[in-house]
């Protein structure tokens, strides 16, 4: 039989599976509820038990949003990447999908290219215009960032919408933090040499 979640049960058919050949079962199984760290219990008529790696169950027609900086530390004056990742779950189409995205302050947005869609930059917000989503699918959003002063901590923070009604709409917004360094710079001194007649250096 199988047994899903962790801090709570999910309910899961088929309850019992079809017989182990050498130790493996494959098969399919329906799990009615969604959690983000759902683990799937395996137990033999002997006691014996075994555990899955955790995965995350998704309403259906769910969106969410997720974001990562390509490289860290960021420095100021020099380009930094973010990437960011809308999701729809499916099996429905989403429609009406839109991304946005805050500036913040003394931060100049170098390129920008999304997957699908069209995106722009005004008065320090950044949107994307993604419109039909078709169900499972995801859509890139890839921006090149400059932040102008160092010591000062950053804060990227974007959110996505649709259409339709979200059952976990905490998961449509994300944000993203670094600290922003100032370079460090390194001059050579000029030496002063002394040459005397006779001698070379």
């Amino acid at each position: 039989r199988y047994i899903a979640g962790a801090a709570r049960t999910l309910p899961l058919t088929p309850a019992l599976s079809d017989p182990f050949s050498n130790g493996v079962w494959t098969g399919f199984v329906q799990i009615a509820g969604a959690g983000p760290n759902v683990v799937l219990q395996a137990e033999d008529t002997e006691g014996r038990r075994g555990l899955s790696n955790p995965f995350a169950v998704l309403p259906a027609n769910e969106l969410s949003l997720e974001g990562m900086m390509s490289s860290e530390p960021v420095f100021a004056g020099r380009s930094f990447t973010v990437i960011w990742t809308v999701r729809t779950s499916g099996p429905a189409d989403a429609a009406d999908v839109h991304w946005r995205m805050s500036l913040p302050p003394n931060t100049t947005l170098t390129s920008s290219t999304i997957d699908q869609g069209t995106i722009n930059e005004s008065g320090g917000e950044v949107t994307a215009d993604i419109g039909s989503m078709a169900g499972g699918s995801s859509v890139e959003i890839v921006l090149g960032l400059r932040p102008a002063v160092g010591g000062v901590a950053l804060a990227l923070a974007a959110a996505a919408t649709h259409a339709d009604p979200d059952s976990i709409p905490e998961n449509n917004t994300a944000t993203l933090r670094a600290d922003v360094l100032q370079p460090i710079t390194i001059t050579a001194q000029p030496q002063d040499v002394t040459s005397t007649a006779g001698q070379s250096g």
